[in-house]
Formats: C-alpha cells, sequence, structure tokens
C-alpha cells in the first residue's frame, strides 16, 4: 500500500472552526474537489466531526497521534494509491 502525502494546516490561535474551513477551502481551490479525509489528532475526531456537519462536508476524519492538536492533515490525490475524494463535493456544487 503506498503512503499517503499530507498537506498540512496550522493554526494555534483561532482553532478549528476557522481552520477547517479555510484548509478546505484552499485544497479545493488547488483540486477542484473536497479531500478524501480530514486528519487529526485521535483526541480531537468528535469535535472536527461536529466542526464538518455544522459546515454541511461530508468528509471522513481519521486520528493519527502524529498530527498535532493545532493541525489539520489533508490527503495530496496526485499520490499513487490514493483512491479518490469519494465523491464529496462542496454544497454549492450539489445545486
Amino acid at each position: 500500500m503506498a503512503r499517503l502525502t499530507y498537506l498540512a494546516y496550522r493554526d494555534s490561535k483561532n482553532g478549528f472552526q476557522s481552520l477547517l474551513p479555510a484548509a478546505i477551502g484552499d485544497y479545493h481551490t488547488r483540486y477542484g474537489r473536497l479531500p478524501g479525509l480530514v486528519v487529526v489528532h485521535p483526541s480531537l475526531r468528535p469535535m472536527v466531526e461536529s466542526v464538518l456537519e455544522t459546515l454541511e462536508l461530508r468528509v471522513p476524519v481519521g486520528g493519527n497521534s502524529g498530527c498535532a492538536s493545532v493541525e489539520v492533515w489533508l490527503p495530496v490525490p496526485e499520490v499513487e494509491g490514493y483512491t479518490g475524494d469519494g465523491g464529496n463535493r462542496l454544497p454549492e456544487e450539489d445545486q
């Protein structure tokens, strides 16, 4: 299995309420789709899932203890073995 390469986003001042939309917006600008996975520290998974639900984004959340508590990791899609974005779309694209 190929190892994924991640874009790491960090914001130690404003928290995930502002970090997640900024990170996902940047990712969408770069790749034209949502990430297939959002990776955060395992202790933050429930909170990040809640933020994504509030944003009406259907993106799975994974945990990795190597991810700092102020970081979000998003997998780069060009890496061999990447399985795609799972059909995820930004809300305005569903219309």
